[in-house]
């Protein structure tokens, strides 16, 4: 994915100072945004997590409409592509973990190509289970904080696997989601998800799927799972900003019908063409 545009502090340039904490200890946060149609899609959700995230860190939040402003401008430079904002804590003229009693916060915007949709038309993707474990982080969970590592090592472990995407455990074996999209089952009749209680991100996606599959009539139900409920499944997807619906054809001791299930091609045909 080749990087079309960069904005820092609103400002065209390439290069961030080496005392800032984003780079030093990863303090900051960040969100991908889908732009169709040269404009992006669920900003306000994708503004309102880093919000959130901001108020969990401690880090001054940048003006939404600053932001939104810039996200507008990067994604109308062409019809499609992704757009990614990076907020972090700033500069620090001191070493150390503590922040500074003052700091403020850089915004960094950077635009991308749409890369190619991986499988999201055909009758869905092999998955497996990651050898990779989620951190326990009560703190953090929910936030799209810049520490991704695990996710990092997750993902490496995919490579020559012939799979397209992984699901994540905590160390315990409770399910977290996947190493870059949250996880959904359709087990009895009723589409559950990870709760994102001591691990994981609630992805904007997956908000816009727990409020279309209400809307849909489906029962929804945020709960614990383990890789054991997966084997009873009617169906199995994976959900994020850049693909939308993910259905699994393949995992580990499970296999889906020809087609995706009903419910992920329900919610696609549902979410496809929204914006908010």
């Amino acid at each position: 994915m080749n990087l079309q545009a960069v904005w820092i502090d609103g400002a065209p340039g390439d290069t961030v100072p080496v005392d800032d904490r984003g780079l030093m200890y990863g303090d900051g946060l960040f969100e991908t945004i889908l732009c169709r149609e040269a404009a992006p899609r669920f900003l306000g959700q994708h503004l309102a997590r880093l919000a959130a995230g901001c108020a969990a860190l401690g880090i001054e939040t940048p003006d939404a409409g600053l932001l939104a402003a810039e996200i507008r401008q990067a994604a109308a430079l062409a019809a499609d592509g992704v757009v990614r904002l990076v907020v972090t804590r700033g500069s620090s003229p001191q070493r150390g973990y503590a922040p500074p009693a003052q700091s403020r916060p850089r915004r960094i915007i950077a635009r991308y190509p749409l890369p190619p949709a991986v499988a999201a038309d055909s009758g869905g993707i092999r998955a497996c289970h990651s050898p990779v474990h989620a951190g326990l982080s009560p703190q953090l969970a929910g936030i799209k904080h810049l520490n991704r590592l695990e996710n990092v090592l997750a993902r490496a472990r995919l490579a020559g696997s012939g799979c397209a995407e992984a699901i994540m455990s905590l160390h315990t074996g409770e399910l977290v989601g996947g190493t870059q999209s949250n996880l959904f089952v359709r087990l009895e009749g009723r589409l559950l998800t990870p709760a994102i209680e001591l691990a994981g991100v609630r992805g904007v996606m997956r908000g816009v799927v727990l409020r279309e599959a209400a809307r849909l009539g489906l029962e929804v139900v945020e709960c614990r799972l383990r890789p054991a409920d997966l084997l009873g499944a009617e169906e199995i997807f994976f959900s994020n900003v850049r693909v939308g619906i993910w259905p699994v054809r393949e995992l580990e001791g499970w296999r889906a019908g020809r087609d995706p299930g009903e419910v992920a091609t329900a919610l696609r045909a549902r979410i496809d063409h929204l914006h908010d």
